[in-house]
């Protein structure tokens, strides 16, 4: 900002006069942000959850957030908003409207799109041997809604059960250490909006130590 000189004059009379005025300077604005992590085409499954809002706006002094139009989050600058999706939708607009000191409007938006799918990782072996390295059976999920894990030992008896979505078996029965060898996981999951989905997965339990 600054101050001005301003001259008048009258076409007809050719009167003039003169004033100074101050008039305020404000920083540009703009609207701009990216989503992390980036994905191409923008499309993201729960691996990807929660998402981070890349918040690169400048110029701006005060705004907000909007998903598909309806306010998540007061604008700050320097802030980046997180923003987890919902099962129960596969389309997002994520939408930023900002202002500055200035009453100068800018916004910014970016769609993406997010597949309901249920993703699970399993291990095939372990090692429960104490020495802080993959001692225990442990699934990952992703998505999951529910889930039923059992563990089976050669004889066909059920040794371990869990509903944990993201759980681990140490290897024991009833705080006793298992044998080593082949165990079998069988495993039934599903999501919010996906059918009950099964995994039967082979296990092998080693004890023995590198060291």
């Amino acid at each position: 900002g600054g101050f001005y000189k301003v001259f008048l004059k009258d076409s007809v009379t050719n009167c003039f006069a003169d004033t100074t005025i101050y008039l305020p300077g404000y920083s540009a604005i703009k609207a701009q942000f990216a989503i992390q992590p980036p994905i191409n085409p923008p499309c993201y499954t729960p691996e990807e959850t929660p998402l981070t809002i890349y918040n690169a706006t400048t110029g701006a002094s005060k705004g907000i957030w909007l998903i598909n139009a309806i306010p998540f989050d007061t604008f700050i600058s320097g802030f980046n908003p997180i923003f987890n999706a919902s099962d129960a939708l596969n389309q997002y607009s994520i939408q930023l409207a900002v202002e500055n000191a200035g009453g100068c409007k800018d916004t910014a938006e970016i769609k993406l799109c997010y597949k309901d799918t249920v993703i699970l990782y399993v291990p095939s072996a372990f090692t429960p041997n104490n020495d802080g390295l993959n001692d225990n059976f442990q699934w990952n999920s992703y998505g999951c809604s529910q889930i039923n894990v059992h563990i089976y030992n050669r004889w066909g008896e059920i040794i371990y059960q869990s509903k944990d979505l993201n759980g681990f078996w140490d290897g024991k029965i009833n705080g006793i250490d298992c044998p080593e060898g082949i165990y079998v996981a069988y495993i039934e999951y599903r999501g919010l909006r996906v059918a009950t989905k099964t995994l039967a997965q082979s296990i092998m339990l080693l004890r023995k130590s590198d060291k």
